[in-house]
């Protein structure tokens, strides 16, 4: 409101000002309305995890201390233009125009449908996959080589024990699969990203299934501070055991409301987490500060903790 009535005035009540003096001022308050909307996306010295609402699929955008852009996942059930749109609307909601990477977990289509549009809208560093990514022979997944093949985009492997980001006060690395993969289905080898700040941990999970969930959860781990709950909160998952091991204070559903997620939420709340489902509480908004502070909004209620 300020600055369009800086506008009127400057049409209005400059009229008696030389037009230079009027052209002077209007660069001048532009210039400052740009550079208010710029401070409005900066956040110095801290981690910004957002879980975009894209209905069943996923979408996670992670801006790192030192300015890098990390997307985890993108892509829903149905027409892939709309999670590409929700992904992309944050995205610039935040001023961002460059993705350092994109980390697609596996490959079923709810977790990377949304990709071939981000990469035509966005510049991208690489997209990582794991080894056994695309041992599927599927036309999505073809499409989706061809989409990163015509962007110019390296397309990058990893598994257990990369680090994909070090560095600017964060760490991201991977918990899981090994490079062989598990040898059964694809949300067994889903790729498990740990998020670290300032001592707070975030974990990303895909569709982590059995056995990649037992092999995970066999190394013991201290509690976490939030973590994706594997498959959109299905029960096939088993909440119980992965509720017990990651001890997580906030748990975030990446879903809809057309599946039923009454296991989970109630495994999850009996290790003691707080159950967010994007369905309901619209984009969750993780923030990590420099000395450690943790702050959880929500988009559709304004909730925050």
């Amino acid at each position: 409101m300020l600055f369009y009535l800086g506008l009127a005035w400057i049409a209005l009540a400059g009229r008696r000002a030389p037009v230079r003096w009027r052209w002077a001022a209007l660069a001048a308050w532009c210039g400052v309305g740009f550079g208010v909307a710029w401070l409005g996306t900066f956040r110095s010295g801290q981690l910004d995890c957002t879980f975009v609402s894209v209905g069943h699929g996923c979408g996670v955008v992670v801006e790192l201390p030192g300015g890098k852009v990390l997307v985890s996942d993108a892509g829903r059930l149905g027409q892939p233009q709309v999670g590409a749109r929700e992904v992309s609307q944050y995205l610039w909601s935040r001023g961002l125009t460059h993705v350092d990477a994109i980390v697609i977990s596996h490959n079923d289509t709810d977790h990377f449908n949304a990709v071939p549009e981000l990469l035509e809208r966005f510049s991208v560093g690489a997209v990582y996959v794991s080894p056994v990514m695309f041992n599927r022979d599927m036309g999505a997944l073809r499409a989706l080589k061809e989409a990163i093949a015509a962007a110019g985009v390296p397309l990058r492997e990893t598994s257990i024990g990369d680090r994909l980001v070090t560095g600017d006060d964060a760490t991201v690395r991977v918990l899981h699969p090994p490079p062989q993969g598990m040898g059964q289905t694809e949300n067994a080898d889903s790729i498990l990203l740990e998020v670290e700040s300032a001592g707070r941990r975030i974990l990303l999970t895909g569709d982590l299934a059995p056995p990649g969930l037992e092999a995970v959860t066999a190394v013991p781990t201290a509690p976490l501070d939030a973590i994706m709950i594997p498959h959109h909160g299905s029960a096939t998952s088993n909440p119980a055991e992965f509720a017990a091991w990651s001890r997580a204070h906030w748990a975030i559903i990446s879903g809809d409301l057309t599946h039923d997620s009454r296991v989970a939420v109630a495994a999850y709340q009996k290790a003691g987490s707080i159950v967010l489902n994007t369905a309901t509480a619209g984009a969750v908004h993780i923030s990590i500060a420099a000395d450690g502070a943790l702050q959880v909004d929500c988009y559709r209620d304004g909730d925050r903790w």
